[in-house]
């Protein structure tokens, strides 16, 4: 697991980080995710092509990043890709080795239902969108 690439699980998966904050969302399900710093550093080096051991090597506790990989592949978000990419980028092994904290993440479901709504169809005509027609 530590020696492997990954990528995201397939096109439903998007992730966008902004003011330092990363989310990704699967466009499936409508459930999004939320991580730490550190776990947002940790998707996005893995996203960038990093292998998981160089993620370790730059000082991430191995059991915590084995934690982090599991959860992520255990939601569906990412998947073990094959072959060899590229290095740790400095600026993510910069940012590892300067946290003591453990990669975390969240998942949130709260949202789906409107996510997955059709919003041309399945929104109630009288009150708009985001009030969702019942039954849908």
């Amino acid at each position: 697991m530590l020696d492997s690439y990954y990528s995201v699980a397939n096109s439903e998966i998007v992730f966008e980080e902004f003011n330092g904050d990363l989310v990704v969302l699967d466009l499936g399900t409508g459930r999004y995710f939320g991580f730490n710093a550190v776990g947002a550093v940790t998707w996005l080096a893995l996203m960038d092509g990093a292998c998981a051991r160089d993620i370790a090597s730059a000082g991430l506790d191995e059991a915590q990043l084995s934690v982090f990989l599991n959860t992520i592949l255990r939601e569906g978000i990412a998947i073990q890709a094959e072959g060899s990419r590229s290095s740790l980028p400095v600026k993510y092994a910069e940012l590892l080795q300067s946290s003591d904290e453990a990669p975390g993440i969240e998942a949130f479901d709260d949202l789906s239902d409107l996510m997955m709504a059709d919003p041309i169809h399945g929104v109630d005509a009288e009150m708009g969108w985001p009030h969702i027609t019942k039954g849908k």
